[in-house]
C-alpha cells in the first residue's frame, strides 16, 4: 500500500513541478510583453516606474521558477528526497517573495491616483518646455490621446501659458493658445509622432491647427485629461501582471502541498 501511495505522489509531484515550470515560462512571457508596451515618457513625466519594476520582477521570478521546477523535477524523477526537499523550500521562498512584491504593487496602485495628480500638475505648471520640444508631457498627450491633467483647461494655469510661450502664428495672425498643439489631432491621424515634435507646426499641419484652435466647440482637440488615461494604463498592467502572479502562487501552494505529502509518505 505504501509503495502504491509513493508511486502516486511521485506522479503528482512530476505533474506539479511541470506546471510550475510552465508557470515560470508564462511569467517570463507576461513580463517581456508588458515591458514591450513600456512607455518611458509616462514614467519620465510622472517619475514612476511601477509597471516597469513589476514586469521586470515578474521576468526574474519566471526565471527562478523554471530553475526551481527543474531542480524539483530532477528530485522527483530520481526519487531523491534531499533534492525534492530543497526544491520544496525554494518553492515556498519563491511564493513568499512573489506575494510580497504583488501586495506591494497593489498597495502602491491604491495610492497612485493622488500621487500622479500631484506629479502631473507640477510637471504641467512648472516644467513644461513647449510643444515643439521632446517633452514627456507632449509624448503622453500624443500617445494617450489626452490633454492636460483633468482637462485641457489646466494649461491656462501653466507657466508656458502665463509667460506667453503659447503664442503661435496661425493663418497670418498671432494666436495665444490655451493648450499645446500636442492636444490637437486630425480626423484619424496624429499630427506628430513621439520624438518628432518640431513637425507640429509644419505646413502640412497648418489647416489642422487652424481647426484645432477654432472657436469652441471643435472636434480637433482632445478633451479627456491625461490623469484618467494614465491611471487606466498603469492599472491595467498592474492588474494583469498581478493577477497572473496570484494565480501562479496558487500553483506554488499546490506544488508545496504535494511535495510535503510526498516527503511524508517516503
Amino acid at each position: 500500500m505504501r509503495s502504491k501511495y509513493t508511486r502516486l505522489f511521485k506522479y503528482l509531484l512530476i505533474l506539479t513541478k511541470s506546471i510550475v515550470f510552465l508557470s515560470g515560462l508564462c511569467l517570463i512571457t507576461v513580463g517581456v510583453v508588458s515591458n514591450s508596451d513600456y512607455k518611458p515618457y509616462i514614467y519620465a513625466a510622472l517619475n514612476t516606474s511601477l509597471v516597469y519594476n513589476l514586469a521586470a520582477a515578474t521576468v526574474a521570478f519566471g526565471c527562478l521558477a523554471t530553475v526551481v521546477a527543474f531542480i524539483g523535477l530532477c528530485g522527483a524523477l530520481g526519487g531523491n528526497q534531499m533534492i525534492t526537499g530543497i526544491g520544496t523550500v525554494l518553492v515556498a521562498l519563491l511564493a513568499i517573495s512573489q506575494t510580497v512584491i504583488v501586495v506591494t504593487a497593489f498597495v502602491t496602485l491604491a495610492e497612485i491616483n493622488v500621487t500622479l495628480a500631484t506629479r502631473m500638475m507640477t510637471s504641467l505648471t512648472e516644467s513644461y518646455r513647449g510643444d515643439v520640444t521632446d517633452d514627456a508631457l507632449n509624448a503622453a498627450q500624443v500617445q494617450l490621446r489626452c490633454c492636460g491633467v483633468a482637462s485641457g483647461s489646466d494649461w491656462e494655469a501653466s507657466r508656458w501659458f502665463r509667460d506667453g510661450r503659447s503664442r503661435l502664428l496661425i493663418a497670418g495672425s498671432e494666436l495665444r493658445r490655451k493648450y499645446p498643439a500636442t492636444c490637437c489631432h486630425g480626423d484619424e491621424d496624429l499630427l506628430v509622432t513621439p520624438g518628432n515634435y518640431s513637425a507640429i507646426t509644419s505646413p502640412r499641419n497648418r489647416q489642422l491647427l487652424e481647426r484645432c484652435y477654432a472657436p469652441q466647440p471643435n472636434t480637433f482637440a482632445y478633451r479627456t485629461g491625461c490623469l484618467g488615461r494614465t491611471v487606466d494604463f498603469i492599472s491595467y498592467h498592474i492588474y494583469l501582471i498581478g493577477g497572473i502572479n496570484c494565480g501562479i502562487i496558487l500553483f506554488y501552494a499546490a506544488d508545496f502541498a504535494v511535495s510535503m505529502a510526498s516527503l511524508c509518505v517516503d
